[in-house]
């Protein structure tokens, strides 16, 4: 019975090792990266809690009169809750096959995750007191930067990570469609917000028509 030489040849069997070790130690580190951002976002919205005002009163009545002076502070939690769950899920949903990537994303990654940690904080400049520009308009920018920093890392991951089984092709190409959709909505407020008080709506009003074009696009072409 004849054996190849590639089977004996201790170099190729060395080399096979070597690629075995290197993408096993490739998906742990893309795993463990994917465990932090996880953990800081937990963290992110944890602190948005932590800065909830709360009630006072010793009747019913003035507890309940206290909770509704709050009610910009709750609101803005609400809000930033719902935004910090978006942008994970966005994510989440970007990572979900992805099996492993280079350095560049991770650092991408760690960007990503400033504007989410800064989040807290951009929560309790626009519930705070203050000209409308700068508080609405700082807020809008870090969302909208957030966006556009998932837009580049999905583009990096789509050229150069190793996705598992499974992936859909399209769905880098409609969650930037999405995502752009969202950054400006965030970014095209930041000015108006000096001129505008109610430019807060372009945050709802451009994702949901950008939304709406996306599933007529996606039902003419079923």
């Amino acid at each position: 019975m004849s054996v190849s030489a590639g089977q004996n040849d201790p170099t190729e069997r060395e080399d096979a090792s070597v690629d075995i070790v290197e993408e096993t130690a490739a998906e742990g580190a893309a795993e463990r990266q994917t465990l932090f951002t996880d953990a800081v976002i937990a963290i992110a919205i944890t602190l948005l809690a932590l800065e909830l005002p709360i009630p006072e009163g010793t009747t019913n009545h003035e507890w309940l009169r206290s909770a509704w002076d709050h009610h910009v502070e709750y609101f803005a939690y609400v809000l930033s809750f719902v935004v910090i769950a978006a942008h994970w899920r966005s994510h989440h949903r970007a990572f979900r096959y992805v099996r492993s990537f280079g350095p560049r994303i991770g650092q991408l990654n760690l960007l990503w995750l400033f504007f989410q940690v800064t989040n807290p904080f951009a929560t309790k400049i626009i519930a705070d007191d203050g000209p409308n520009g700068v508080r609405f308009g700082f807020y809008g920018l870090i969302q909208g930067l957030a966006c556009l920093t998932l837009m580049v890392i999905i583009g990096r991951l789509t050229a150069e990570a190793d996705f598992r089984l499974g992936a859909d092709p399209g769905l880098p190409r409609r969650m930037v469609t999405g995502l752009a959709g969202t950054a400006a909505g965030f970014l095209v407020s930041v000015p108006l917000f000096f001129v505008w008080d109610q430019a807060w709506w372009l945050w709802i009003a451009i994702p949901v028509v950008n939304g709406a074009i996306r599933r007529r696009r996606a039902t003419a072409a079923g």
